[in-house]
Order: C-alpha cells, then structure tokens, then sequence
C-alpha cells in the first residue's frame, strides 16, 4: 500500500487498538469490583493470606515517595507482589532477597495483563497460576513454581476465568 494508505491502515489498528484498551479498562473496573469481595470471602485474598502467616501486609495503589520510605524503614528480605503494577529498578532494590510476584495465568505463555481473554482467544484448555522473581522486564523472572491446572469451561466468559484465578 502506499504511504498514505498505510498511515490509514495505522490509525485505524490505534483507534482499534484505544477502544479494546479501553473496553479492557472498563472489564478490569468491572471483574474487580465483581470478584475481589468474592476471594475476600472465601480467604483466598493477598491480604488474608498474609495475615494468616504474619506476614506485613500494605495495599498501595501507586508507587509514592512515602511507599518506598516505609519500604527502606521496614528493611523486608522479600517483597510479594500481587499487582500488575511493573517494579521501578529503586523497589527491586530494596529487599535483601528479592521481589516475587504472583501471576494469575502461566509464564512465560502469557505475559503482562488481559491474560484471561488471550487463553480465551487461543482456545486453551486450562492454566496455570505462577510464582516467579521478579526483574525489570515484564514477568520475566525466572519462575519459582506453577500451580494446580486450573481448567477452562468449554463456553465460558473472561469473568468466569477471572474468577477461577482468584478462588
């Protein structure tokens, strides 16, 4: 195609680039505010878990000056991360043993977020949870184990994938 062309063919892959994003965002929104109660619930939560082990629990939602001061002041051998927020080389830092991440589908199949709709898009059968390190590519650490196949509905809906993860 000519140059002109293809600058259309580019825009419209944006534009239907932007507006998947932000029906994703929308999804995200939606699952969370659906699902999250639900693994509360049952126990299965980040939170519960750690307070179960006694283990220092803090949510945040962004990364602040004050976040990484109470970071460096606690002095942990390891932090566990279970949200999608990509770790700034300065967080990687600041345990003594590393950063570990939980991601709710399998590495290194399916990287980063919008995993549920992909394993739905490719047709998977199952998936699994899985633990790993983390380092400044995304979900690139090398894996420290996977867990139990989770199996995958034959008709089913990212929601119900999403559930799955969290119970």
């Amino acid at each position: 195609p000519s140059k002109r062309n293809q600058d259309k063919l580019n825009w419209r892959l944006v534009k239907k680039i932007t507006s998947a994003s932000m029906w994703f965002v929308s999804l995200n929104i939606i699952a969370y505010t659906l699902y999250a109660p639900i693994a509360r619930l049952a126990g299965n939560d980040l939170r519960s878990v750690a307070i179960r082990k006694g283990i220092v629990y803090r949510r945040q939602n962004s990364i602040t000056r004050d976040f990484i001061a109470w970071l460096r002041v606690i002095d942990p051998d390891w932090i566990l991360n279970g949200s999608s927020t990509i770790m700034r080389k300065d967080i990687l830092n600041i345990p003594k043993s590393g950063v570990v991440n939980y991601h709710g589908v399998t590495l290194p199949d399916y990287r980063g977020t919008g995993n549920q709709f992909w394993l739905l898009k490719k047709g998977e059968k199952e998936f699994r949870p899985t633990l790993h390190h983390v380092e400044e590519g995304l979900d690139t650490g090398d894996i420290i184990d996977v867990g139990t196949p989770i199996k995958i509905a034959e008709r089913t809906t990212v929601f119900a994938v999403w559930r799955d993860m969290l119970l």
